[in-house]
């Protein structure tokens, strides 16, 4: 053989090979002339691209591209006629079917035999899967790195491979500090169960799924944090387990959640019990109180007066006790308002300078273009000056009291955060001073009644204060720390348009002598009370009927049609005030009606006193009062 035909045999030699090659490649190998016409197609383009090599070769490359992108491979053959190189990029094809793929390109020139460009090769790669699985990849890692949960991943020699931005936050290490270290350098406390945490390790490195559970970490300074504890193992190839991921929370604001929602059940059932405890002990001050005011106006002897007005003053004082219980209870008559807190807080600073003494300076931080809310005037003020008294108390040696207003936005971030509160528009009310402050068990009782670190405290102030707010739809919170004063933070919502007018105030004690007339239906099951108040009415020139209870009433308004004014009681058996009240209105829109408890506990109690005329006596009251109230009712217009 020539040494000719040896090289020309090499050479095809060299071309099976080669052709070989590309026909066993698992990337699409064809080439193209530069008018874009496809040359050669191996096997791989027609597995990649749906077309076969019959439907490929001779026809334009241009069938493969995307509508938008029309123009791309004619650029390409252009830049390679002109003697460029075009590197490896990325890009989408068309398939024979019309799907859209992702494909990798590597274009090389094709050269005649003196060297002049006169087409191109491509090699393509299918990377729709890889760019899907590379954008899932994506997508859990930012779920990972903005979880609120820490989301730690170890191998099997427990050395952290993985530490999201959460458990950065919540340990104190860094990913630079716990990356490629063991996985104790979070520290557990020793009495804090450290062998259910190994346990539960080993199970998950066996491939089983463990139960959440709570555990004591350690941070880097030293912090305590209660956590739930989540462990999964974690597949590599094979479907073997190379390691084991923990989604941590951190419990500590759910904790406090979950000491407050307890604190408020906790106040909810003493307030309920000193709300029961008010209503028999107003009953029994009513008594007195009449008796006292009946006997009063009997009586000539100077000191039998005396102690009468001694007893008087008793009852009137016990009175003021279990008012105090009932606004911590929730349950007093509020005559809300709209209006403006700004004018509140002015009238009622105004006042506590003889309060808290001239070594308690204050300062008012009052927003402009205040929302109005809708409050009982008199009750914030007296929220204002309690909240001051107990800043004085905690500034023995003299400081400041700072009093401010402001439009607040609560969002679902702080609502989160804050037990009971709805998001939305509220006006704030900040009452803060310069005082001992407060370690966190006093705050954690802070509001409980008759709790007191005061010698000659009763412990009431603060409860009647929690228990104005709550009632009055707003929110208070406490911040402190011993040696860095106090800050109570009160939310009311803004006022909607239309909010009701304040309800009339009860009528002042007075003395009179008018000569009355008409007829009173008395529905009252307490019969000490039955049997005064039927005396002083009847003295006062009133008719009077009586009846223990509300189905009482109702047989004996039905046999006397003539009745000018219902005095009945809220809490009784059988038939309370109110439903009666209801059924005599049904009957009469006109009757007047006055309600009379030691103990309002309906909502609707106060509803009907705001919108249906209904008027209110609270017990305890004398004669002069409920005669007081009466006569403001029959000068009233009918409420029919």
């Amino acid at each position: 053989m020539s040494p000719l035909d040896h090289g020309r045999s090499a050479e095809l030699l060299e071309a099976r090979r080669l052709a070989t090659i590309v026909e066993a490649a698992e990337d699409a190998i064809f080439s193209k002339d530069l008018e874009g016409t496809i040359l050669s197609w191996n096997p791989a383009a027609a597995r990649i691209y749906g077309f076969s090599a019959a439907e490929a070769v001779g026809h334009p490359v241009q069938m493969l591209l995307p509508p938008d992108r029309p123009d791309e491979v004619t650029r390409i053959l252009a830049r390679l006629a002109a003697g460029e190189h075009v590197e490896h990029f990325e890009t989408k094809r068309v398939r024979k079917d019309g799907s859209v793929i992702d494909v990798s390109l590597t274009i090389s020139p094709l050269l005649d035999a003196e060297g002049t460009v006169v087409g191109a090769a491509t090699i393509a790669r299918d990377i729709t899967r890889q760019k899907e699985t590379d954008r899932r990849i994506r997508e859990l890692a930012a779920i990972v790195e903005n979880s609120r949960d820490a989301i730690v991943t170890r191998d099997r020699e427990r050395v952290v491979i993985t530490w999201n931005d959460a458990a950065e936050r919540l340990f104190g290490y860094t990913r630079d500090e716990v990356v490629g270290q063991p996985i104790e350098l979070m520290a557990l406390e020793a009495e804090d169960r450290p062998a259910e945490l190994e346990e539960a390790l080993r199970r998950a490195e066996r491939g089983e799924e463990a139960t959440p559970f709570e555990v004591t970490f350690r941070a880097k300074d030293g912090t305590l944090i209660p956590a739930s504890v989540a462990l999964s193992p974690v597949y590599g190839e094979e479907n073997r387990i190379f390691g084991v991921a923990g989604v941590i929370r951190d419990l500590r604001e759910t904790r406090r959640l979950e000491e407050q929602l307890r604190q408020s059940q906790k106040l909810e059932a003493i307030g309920s019990l000193a709300g029961g405890i008010a209503h028999d002990f107003n009953n029994l001050l009513t008594v007195i109180c009449a008796a006292s005011d009946v006997a009063l106006a009997d009586v000539d002897d100077p000191r039998v007066r005396e102690r009468i007005e001694q007893i008087d003053s008793a009852a009137r004082l016990a009175a003021a006790l279990t008012a105090q219980l009932l606004a911590f209870s929730r349950q007093q008559v509020l005559r809300p308002e709209s209006l403006d807190l700004n004018d509140t807080v002015v009238s009622t600073v105004q006042m506590l300078d003889r309060l808290i003494g001239e070594r308690v300076s204050i300062v008012t931080e009052l927003a402009s273009s205040l929302w109005p809310v809708h409050l009982d005037r008199t009750q914030v003020q007296q929220v204002i000056m309690n909240l001051a008294v107990n800043a004085r108390d905690a500034m023995p040696d003299g400081g400041s009291l700072s009093v401010r207003t402001e439009n607040v936005m609560l969002d679902e971030t702080y609502v989160a955060t804050h037990f009971e509160v709805e998001p939305g528009p509220h006006v704030l009310l900040e009452i803060t001073d310069s005082g001992t402050g407060m370690d966190e068990e006093t705050k954690r009782r802070l509001f409980d009644p008759f709790f007191t670190t005061k010698e000659a405290g009763t412990g009431l102030g603060l409860a009647t204060v929690y228990g104005i707010v709550r009632q009055s739809g707003g929110q208070i919170f406490v911040y402190s720390e011993p040696g860095r004063g106090t800050s109570f933070k009160l939310f009311f919502p803004r006022a909607t348009e239309g909010a009701a007018a304040a309800a009339p105030a009860a009528p002042e004690k007075r003395e009179t002598t008018k000569i009355r007339g008409g007829t009173i239906l008395l529905v009252e099951d307490n019969a000490l009370i039955r049997e005064l108040v039927t005396a002083v009415l009847q003295e006062a020139g009133y008719t009077v009927l009586v009846a223990e209870h509300g189905e009482e009433a109702l047989a004996v308004a039905e046999q006397t049609p003539s009745i000018d004014l219902v005095l009945t009681d809220i809490v009784m058996p059988r038939m309370d005030g109110r439903q009666l009240a209801e059924h005599l209105l049904a009957r009469d829109p006109a009757m007047r009606i006055i309600f009379t408890s030691g103990y309002p506990a309906s909502a609707g109690i106060r509803k009907d006193i705001d919108t249906r005329g209904v008027s209110f006596v609270q017990k305890p009251y004398g004669a002069h009062d409920l005669l007081a109230c009466i006569d403001a009712a029959f000068a009233r217009p009918s409420p029919g």
